[in-house]
């Protein structure tokens, strides 16, 4: 795993509601709206934009909607090339190239701890266990073993399990999914065939590299 490369944090009011009241009050805003959160591991953002530099709405309306209605960071990227030292970075708030254990004992103030004050948590981590489990009772450490696991099966599958979850709730939620797409290998593709690493990507990875220095 090399780096979360596009990071959608959306803040979306699944409360809002219409009046038919022909002089109906402006809408209050919540003092703590629900709050979405989802990670794309390995997703270059230049995939998405057409030769005007703009997010492609033919190929892509749906993120070109969420960028005409939010606000879109076109330059920002990862601050590391390793999926758990990202995720790391991205939900504490401190970066640093060590290795370090992306667990909630290893880093017990976090997105999760803070947001927990004032809201329900909906968290599927895949990668990391970041979320204690006094909140997250499903959270579990992983291991190189299980992350291969994971990118070797029910990738979809799992987005759409998180998916069902969100909906409107009488408390302030907080949905958070790491989504392990379009991560390497690639094989959700109109084709259908599978691309691995190939020799230039193991040439330049981050683990050859870590191992020859430390040799």
């Amino acid at each position: 795993m090399r780096k979360a490369a596009l990071f959608l944090a959306i803040g979306h009011s699944l409360t809002t509601g219409l009046s038919c009241s022909r002089k109906a009050a402006p809408a209050r805003a919540p003092t703590h709206p629900p709050v979405v959160m989802v990670v794309f591991d390995e997703f270059s953002t230049t995939s998405l934009l057409d030769r005007h530099h703009r997010i492609d709405p033919v190929r892509y309306p749906n993120f070109a909607e969420l960028a005409r209605d939010g606000i879109w960071f076109p330059n920002a990227t990862a601050s590391l090339d390793e999926t758990g030292r990202a995720m790391r970075a991205l939900l504490t708030g401190r970066n640093t190239w060590r290795p370090a254990k992306p667990t909630s004992e290893a880093n017990r103030r976090n997105i999760f701890t803070l947001m927990a004050r004032h809201y329900r948590l909906g968290v599927s981590e895949e990668v990391t266990s970041l979320c204690p489990k006094r909140l997250c009772p499903s959270s579990r450490p992983q291991t190189r073993r299980s992350v291969l696991h994971k990118l070797a099966t029910g990738r979809p599958e799992r987005v759409g399990r998180w998916l069902r979850g969100v909906r409107r709730s009488s408390r302030p939620t907080f949905y958070f999914k790491h989504v392990l797409l379009p991560h390497a290998p690639w094989r959700y593709l109109p084709s259908g065939r599978r691309f691995s690493d190939g020799p230039s990507q193991r040439r330049y990875s981050w683990n050859l590299c870590t191992s020859t220095a430390g040799s």
